[in-house]
């Protein structure tokens, strides 16, 4: 951009293209932003496939982040990252959270899981009917958001994003960074979107409704954090592969087979 008394670094000024930063090629998804180390490969469509579009609607409407933390939890990534992909620990962890928390609805055909794509994948979990209706009654006060469905969504974006929501009225954003053999450096995000003609009790009611995400997003963090812990020491010390739950763990599956197959 500029160097300030030039003169100084003949060199530089000599052959400025040797010592210019390392460039790599973007591409965004809506507002989600993507850069490529490998100077070729697929485009950013052809990689994220369905997903794609997924990231783009996502992105209607996003505002500025209403929830923003970086944690270290205590474990290899991949550790982390499954216990993203599913739910089969959540009684055990979450009984105090997840276990407690209206919205979702009861049935065994809940979640229904999508893992067509050969690297990436999402569940949607469908809303409880009381639920729903509460929404609608409060309809005319909190006004209307870009996109409106009827459940809860996790899209996990090989190898380490996930984007998640309930409904639409934010998006929940999570990279996993490797930091360490046996730590994970995970960047959280909570994104708003924008709300048509709300009333001002309306807004009172989703600053709320945001309010009581935020804590409850932490918590179930401080709970994942510490089960990934202890995940991680048990690896230490095993000797043969876990089994994976059929029809509960298909996603970890899933994840496995896509790491195999980008190491080679």
């Amino acid at each position: 951009m500029g160097i300030p008394q030039r003169e100084a670094f003949p060199q530089v000024i000599a052959a400025p293209e040797q010592f210019r930063l390392k460039e790599f090629q973007c591409e965004c998804a809506g507002q989600f932003i993507f850069a490529r180390i490998s100077d070729d490969g697929p485009n950013l469509r052809e990689y994220l496939g369905d997903q794609y579009d997924f990231l783009v609607r996502a992105s209607e409407g996003m505002l500025g982040s209403l929830d923003n933390f970086r944690e270290d939890v205590e474990a290899n990534w991949k550790v982390v990252i499954e216990n993203s992909l599913e739910g089969y620990h959540v009684p055990a962890v979450h009984s105090a959270t997840f276990m407690q928390a209206s919205g979702m609805a009861k049935e065994d055909n809940s979640p229904k899981f999508f893992i067509g794509n050969g690297q990436h994948s999402h569940l949607e979990h469908a809303a409880e009917t009381e639920w729903l209706n509460r929404f609608q009654r409060m309809g005319s006060k909190i006004g209307k958001w870009p996109w409106y469905f009827e459940h809860y969504t996790h899209h996990f974006i090989f190898p380490n994003l996930t984007v998640t929501s309930f409904m639409g009225y934010s998006f929940h954003v999570q990279r996993f960074d490797p930091t360490g053999v046996d730590r994970t450096t995970v960047h959280s995000r909570t994104v708003g979107v924008e709300f048509k003609k709300p009333t001002p009790a309306g807004k009172r009611i989703m600053e709320h409704i945001y309010s009581d995400g935020h804590v409850f997003t932490r918590k179930v963090f401080a709970e994942d954090a510490l089960i990934c812990k202890r995940v991680q020491s048990g690896l230490k010390g095993a000797d043969k592969p876990a089994i994976l739950a059929d029809g509960l763990e298909d996603r970890v599956l899933h994840f496995q087979r896509a790491y195999a197959l980008a190491m080679n």
